[in-house]
């Protein structure tokens, strides 16, 4: 079983997931099954866990560190992480279910906009925080071997173009982002009430029509 499900299992399917909830789970795992650097699967908890590190080694907040560093500097006014005791944030479209609700910290805890999103795409494209470079760079295992995941980020090919995308769901509700730096494109999917499983199927139909054409733009 994945290290999520076993999660989920520990916390129980209905209780609130939060960072403490999560790291309280984890300490009930036994010792490591395999080898660190040996394999790549993607792990929410594996990004808790660096999110509390961060605000360990910051000794402050990561939502304080990130509306400083990066949601203000970029002008996301509607942008913020959540870390309850509410489901979401005044303002926000409730959502389907309000418990549990997604209220950890580096896998998820991110209220935005597709506005804002957008925003977000046309930095990382300029590069306007430096670290473009750094974070779109594909991961290597210990034994040199590549993988197609990059700081937070799939690294795929679409029509010959070099595509960073990275979605996220939560029960109703769905989310893609992705871009195309030599386009200088952009590109936000979010689906409220949603539950099927139709947004890279849409991306890939909007990259074609996209790339066909070369366009240097940014939808929503």
């Amino acid at each position: 079983m994945p290290a999520d499900a076993k999660i989920e299992a520990l916390m129980g399917r209905d209780a609130d997931r939060t960072t403490q909830g999560i790291i309280q789970a984890l300490a009930q795992f036994p010792a490591l099954d395999r080898q660190p650097g040996a394999e790549h699967a993607y792990s929410n908890a594996g990004y808790v866990c660096l999110a509390a590190v961060v605000e360990r080694a910051l000794g402050k907040p990561l939502p304080d560190f990130a509306r400083s560093r990066l949601f203000t500097p970029l002008a996301m006014v509607n942008t913020r992480y959540w870390t309850g005791p509410d489901p979401a944030p005044a303002g926000a479209a409730p959502l389907v279910s309000p418990h549990p609700a997604p209220l950890s910290l580096g896998d998820g805890g991110v209220w935005s906009t597709a506005t804002d999103l957008l925003r977000w795409g046309q930095a990382l494209n300029a590069d306007e925080l430096g670290i473009s470079a750094l974070i779109q760079t594909p991961g290597r295992l210990d034994d040199g071997t590549p993988i197609d995941y990059a700081w937070g980020i799939g690294v795929r090919s679409h029509a010959g173009y070099r595509v960073y995308r990275h979605g996220g769901g939560w029960q109703g509700l769905r989310a893609l982002h992705a871009r195309v730096p030599d386009l200088d494109l952009s590109m936000v999917l979010i689906a409220i009430a949603d539950y099927t499983e139709r947004r890279v199927d849409l991306l890939n139909s909007l990259l074609d029509e996209m790339t066909s054409r070369g366009l240097s733009n940014s939808m929503d």
